[in-house]
């Protein structure tokens, strides 16, 4: 037989889920609003470790350019300096070595022109290699510098997420295990649900209240105007 009051009350149980369900929906809505704002805060804070490691580019690889730029580029252009005067002093040496003995004035000339040559030679050679030695210097700290800053602040990042991370882990685990419980209740929800809907279907159909009721479709026979003309 039909049991009407059995199925109102499963269905009153039913809304009640419904509510608590939305109750908890709402509670964790609040729940990560706060966490969303807590988190961008923190983010907020630490925008310029954070802007640092995005802006690799500019922040390690540009500091690297400029170094080579000026100190390499530097040793460079102080290389075709010396290879120029390198190059004025053996075309001294040679003109002097092809001068003849006979005047002594083109001698003394030749000597000046000389001793010139050599010493804007050996300026030049010491210029060249005082800008060598530099380059060998400062790529020990300056190269390795740039490198370590970029590397701390890696790992200064990383080391406030975790200690983010530890301070939010009670709360996490905690809403973690809300979860598990939620899906419990609803996996159980659902099967108690559907056995309950398939037992409703199950049931009788209540009978009609007037026994003399007859249920069917009333058809409506019309005849067209040609016909009525015929008969």
């Amino acid at each position: 037989m039909f049991r009407p009051k059995k199925t109102t009350h499963f269905y009153a149980k039913f809304d009640g889920n419904l509510n608590a369900l939305n109750r908890l929906l709402r509670i964790k809505h609040h729940v990560f609003f706060f966490i969303k704002y807590v988190l961008v805060a923190e983010i907020i804070t630490h925008f310029p470790l954070l802007f640092q490691l995005e802006n690799a580019n500019s922040s390690v690889l540009k500091q690297l350019e400029e170094f080579r730029k000026k100190y390499i580029g530097g040793v460079k252009s102080e290389k075709k300096k010396f290879e120029k005067q390198t190059a004025k002093f053996c075309q001294n040496q040679e003109r002097y070595l092809n001068k003849t003995t006979k005047n002594p004035n083109t001698l003394q000339e030749a000597d000046a022109s000389v001793d010139m040559a050599e010493r804007h030679f050996y300026a030049a050679s010491m210029d060249y290699v005082y800008l060598i030695q530099e380059v060998h210097e400062r790529k020990k700290f300056e190269f390795v510098e740039t490198l370590l800053t970029f590397v701390y602040a890696y790992f200064t990042f990383y080391h406030q997420g975790h200690e983010i991370k530890k301070d939010f882990d009670p709360f996490m685990k905690d809403l973690q295990s809300k979860i598990q419980k939620t899906r419990t209740n609803f996996d159980d929800f659902s099967e108690k649900l559907k056995k309950r809907m398939s037992e409703v279907q199950k049931q009788e159909v209540p009978p009609s209240i007037s026994k003399g009721c007859k249920e069917g479709y009333l058809f409506l026979l019309e005849k067209s105007k040609c016909q009525q003309a015929i008969c």
